[in-house]
């Protein structure tokens, strides 16, 4: 099977304790999921990550450690699946680069593949607001 970009990025996703500005500095670091996912599973993580990431060597030893196991449970699940993995840096991601904490990547399922094609609204919530949110 072929890893594609986008197994690829779904891949960095996976990764234990990863998290949305993780995962958008590696992504926005290197030009592609691919060189992204290379450099991690090279122990090079720490270079994107930034001086304020508490123990970035420790992470990236983790994430070197979990590419090749967590890659073996995610492209066969995104194929079972039907999941389509939208990046920073594809055609398809809709989302302006001016906003700073965007996901880096989108997963979407379902039998409407042009769902980011067409106009959208998103309701943002939570299920702790605070009497001011309410």
């Amino acid at each position: 099977m072929t890893t594609t970009d986008a197994t690829k990025a779904a891949t960095l996703a996976a990764l234990p304790r990863m998290t949305p500005r993780r995962l958008l500095r590696l992504l926005t670091h290197w030009s592609t999921p691919s060189a992204a996912l290379s450099a991690v599973q090279a122990g090079g993580a720490s270079v994107a990550l930034g001086p304020d990431e508490p123990k970035t060597a420790a992470l990236a030893r983790e994430w070197a450690d979990a590419v090749q196991p967590t890659m073996g449970a995610v492209a066969p699940m995104l194929l079972r699946r039907s999941t389509r993995v939208l990046h920073v840096g594809t055609s398809g991601y809709p989302i302006d680069e001016g906003i700073d904490d965007r996901p880096g990547v989108l997963f979407t399922e379902g039998d409407r593949p042009d769902v980011f094609d067409r106009p959208r609204v998103a309701v943002v919530g939570t299920r702790a607001a605070t009497p001011h949110g309410r």
